[in-house]
């Protein structure tokens, strides 16, 4: 369910680029840390308020005749 339609991967991911970007610019103290946890917490929030869900790939086979994907 975590990777499938829910937005904790994305909103984790978005977290980490914010953790490691204040890394790279000298800025990670507890205060910039807990405003990224903050952007993540108010992201995961908006997405269930809003119902947002990630795309899913669907599992199809291939219609008869259907050029290759690859």
């Amino acid at each position: 369910v975590v990777l499938r339609r829910e937005i904790y991967a994305v909103a984790a991911l978005v977290g980490a680029v914010a953790v490691v970007v204040l890394d790279l610019l000298g800025q990670a103290g507890p205060v910039p840390l807990t405003l990224a946890a903050g952007l993540v917490f108010g992201l995961r929030l908006v997405a269930l308020r809003r119902r947002w869900s990630a795309p899913v790939a669907s599992l199809r086979p291939p219609r008869p005749g259907a050029p290759d994907a690859f």
